[in-house]
């Protein structure tokens, strides 16, 4: 029966090269929020596979000690018994046939054999995993560290809180045979060295979820969670080998006489009405630590009464004067269709970086912010044009949908408030030049509800969309904007080189004619002080002036 093809990318542990399957059972992803493999996670990792390895390696000698009471057998069999020219001549082709079998899938053909054929055939013994694998798995776990690495700074940048599974280990051989310390190569080993290790450790169950995705990609694994052990910078944690606890990390602790140890009346309605003790609004971008006071006693009357400054009238916060700005969709769907934002100037950025880093303002709020800011601004492009109100309520909504948002296993998330402060820029920057272009080919653009729908990406639908091929050669623009300014300024300066080169050998000409220098001494300087084309065409050029000058 054809086995069932597995989806292209789906991972999946090859079960037919496991030799023990037993030993991955119940083995779930290791997962973290922004894993990271420090030198404390690579050191646990690097004892886990040792202990691992240990077991595994004394499961392999008890089985091939069964294989060893099976191949007496086998010898005892041929010994009491005269093969015939049958058993002969099968027993040749059995092994020319699958002599490049994997010890477990011969093992399985030669039981099949002699059940048919006689105890003819000996089994293959396993092999342990030697000490060499262990170096080979240490490169590669490295390797695996420098990759985390990349992965986790993206989540960190997008803002990324939610735990999710680990991403799957990319092996190539290449990579880790070319990996260096000092200079020298730290492992002296062939590709296909490397790739003997690799599948040693997958029969191991050391490597699972195994998934190819061509040949110009190396092959996607997971370590066995058994084994990876992973840093958490969000938690500040270490996964230990039961993949969903965690250890931390070892920290000398100080005591302190003074705490507060008593249970308050907020914190236990809290805990009975299921509530986590989180913050209500805004999150912290990642990389700051904040300390939640949790030990401050509740204020009895006489510290409820007002003081001194009782009547003094509090100034709003800038995350309370931004939340006021928001509009209610049909409002504001009304003010754009009415023209009160043909004029709109923007938000001066500085607010909104202030307020995406420090700011009080839950991410949901800040977009609703943003996305009005960028419609304010998008107002002018039908300045003297009638457009109805649901012609921007759908723009409105499906933006509102789709903007800023990014999905993590499956799961949409939010930007991180500071991320869509520079997708603001971006975004503005292409109505400007959107505009420009309506004015300058005096085409009048589609409804909103149809310019910015999200689907309009070719040149032909005159969509939104579109816009952002000018601004990636923008980009490109400002990123090669250094490079034109060194070349112009190199053309300029090879330029005045010629013109002062030039200048001089005139002068030396002159200086000949009028008997001021002798013809060794103009070759010799022409030869000396300027550039090799002026020697070539010295002689012409005194051919040339000398004809003239007697020619006058």
């Amino acid at each position: 029966m054809k086995p069932t093809a597995k989806p292209k990318n789906k991972p999946a542990t090859r079960l037919e090269k496991l030799t023990f399957p037993e030993l991955i059972e119940n083995c779930t992803p290791v997962t973290a929020v922004h894993p990271f493999i420090d030198t404390t996670a690579f050191a646990a990792t690097m004892d886990n596979y040792r202990l691992y390895i240990a077991h595994y390696n004394t499961m392999i000698k008890a089985l091939n000690e069964e294989t060893e009471k099976y191949n007496a057998a086998v010898r005892t069999f041929t010994s009491q018994n005269t093969l015939n020219e049958v058993q002969k001549t099968f027993s040749g082709l059995f092994l020319k046939q699958h002599r490049n079998a994997k010890t477990k899938e011969y093992n399985l053909l030669v039981e099949e054999f002699n059940t048919d054929r006689g105890m003819i055939i000996e089994k293959k013994k396993f092999h342990t995993v030697k000490y060499a694998s262990e170096i080979v798995f240490q490169q590669i776990v490295y390797l695996y560290s420098l990759q985390l690495q990349k992965t986790t700074t993206e989540y960190i940048k997008l803002g990324i809180s939610e735990a999710s599974p680990v991403r799957q280990l990319e092996i190539n051989a290449h990579h880790v045979t070319n990996l260096k310390r000092n200079g020298a190569f730290s492992i002296n080993v062939t590709n296909t060295t490397v790739r003997a290790h690799r599948e040693r450790l997958e029969e191991a169950g050391v490597f699972v979820d195994y998934l190819f995705r061509g040949h110009k990609t190396g092959l996607k694994m997971n370590i066995s969670s058994q084994i990876l052990v992973v840093f958490d910078a969000k938690t500040q944690k270490l996964t230990d080998t039961e993949n969903q606890a965690f250890t931390s990390r070892t920290n000398k602790k100080l005591t302190d006489n003074n705490e507060v140890t008593r249970a308050f009346k907020s914190n236990i309605k809290k805990i009975e009405n299921g509530q986590a003790d989180f913050l209500e609004k805004g999150t912290p971008t990642a990389g700051f630590s904040f300390v939640f006071y949790k030990n401050i006693p509740e204020q009895d009357e006489k510290s409820k009464q007002g003081g001194g400054g009782e009547n003094v009238k509090v100034s709003k916060t800038l995350s309370e004067k931004m939340e006021a700005a928001i509009l209610n969709d049909q409002d504001f769907a009304e003010k754009l269709a009415s023209g009160a934002f043909h004029n709109h100037k923007r938000v001066d950025k500085r607010y909104l970086y202030q307020e995406s880093m420090y700011g009080t303002m839950s991410r949901a709020d800040f977009k609703t912010f943003i996305l009005q800011e960028f419609f304010k601004n998008a107002s002018k492009l039908y300045r003297g044009k009638r457009v109805y109100i649901g012609c921007w309520k759908k723009a409105i909504n499906a933006y509102a949908e789709k903007q800023f948002i990014v999905n993590n296993g499956g799961e949409p998330f939010l930007f991180n408030k500071q991320l869509m402060v520079d997708k603001l820029d971006e975004m503005i920057w292409r109505v400007n030049n959107a505009h420009k272009w309506f004015l300058k080919t005096k085409i009048n653009p589609l409804f909103p509800s149809d310019y910015f729908d999200f689907s309009r990406t070719e040149k032909q639908e005159i969509g939104f969309e579109y816009t952002k091929k000018a601004w990636k050669n923008h980009l490109k623009y400002i990123e090669n904007k250094p490079k034109l300014a060194q070349s112009v300024t190199k053309k300029s300066t090879i330029r005045k080189q010629n013109i002062n080169h030039s200048k001089k050998f005139d002068i030396k000409i002159n200086q000949f004619f009028k008997n001021r220098i002798e013809l060794n001494e103009l070759i010799d300087y022409v030869n000396t002080n300027l550039p090799s084309n002026y020697l070539q065409k010295l002689s012409d050029t005194l051919l040339k002036v000398s004809v003239t000058k007697h020619e006058c």
